[in-house]
């Protein structure tokens, strides 16, 4: 998955500016889609120059925004990338590598390690509610809009970050078991 296809995705809904990209990214896919938000406005711009987008120049409140929006070409491309079956990647999870050679610390440092990372993952959980919960406004706002697979994907996150805090309590127990 690269920037320009999510790129596209979100342009495909809406025209929007690169700053607004960035911010709906963040507070969406941004929580399983790792990105470089430097490479958003070269993003921009290479599928504006290959005529995947649009771009339109506004002035609001004194400022220059440029607005960008997809173009037929742009939605078939997109389309054409949705169809594409997903590839199945690793789970690229720092913790695991870690955990892995916790023999090496004392018992004291593994709970704090662990108790660490669960307030973390708590955090995230969290902001995962909030979205929801602002898709569940938007929808009781707007019936009539599909929303399924938007609460579909946050209800995965929010499902995996109870799966890995309810492993992590799993090897907290065990810990207490060898009495470590």
């Amino acid at each position: 998955m690269n920037l320009e296809n999510m790129a596209l995705a979100f342009l495909n809904q809406s025209p929007m500016t690169g700053y607004q990209l960035k911010k709906i990214i963040e507070k969406s896919t941004g929580h399983f889609f790792k990105m470089s938000f430097g490479s958003i406005y070269p993003s921009l711009h290479r599928l504006n120059t290959q005529g995947f987008l649009e771009m339109q120049e506004t002035t609001e409140n004194g400022k220059t925004k440029k607005v960008y929006s997809i173009t037929p070409a742009g939605k078939e491309k997109f389309i054409e990338w949705l169809r594409i079956p997903p590839e199945v990647s690793l789970i690229e999870e720092e913790f695991l590598a870690k955990l892995n050679f916790f023999e090496n610390l004392t018992p004291k440092e593994i709970r704090h390690s662990i108790h660490s990372y669960l307030e973390k993952l708590s955090e995230l959980k969290w902001k995962l509610a909030e979205i929801e919960e602002f898709i569940l406004n938007y929808e009781r706002q707007y019936p009539s809009s599909d929303l399924c697979f938007k609460k579909a994907t946050v209800k995965f996150g929010l499902q995996y970050y109870d799966l890995v805090r309810d492993w992590f309590y799993d090897i907290l127990k065990e810990l207490d078991k060898k009495r470590i």
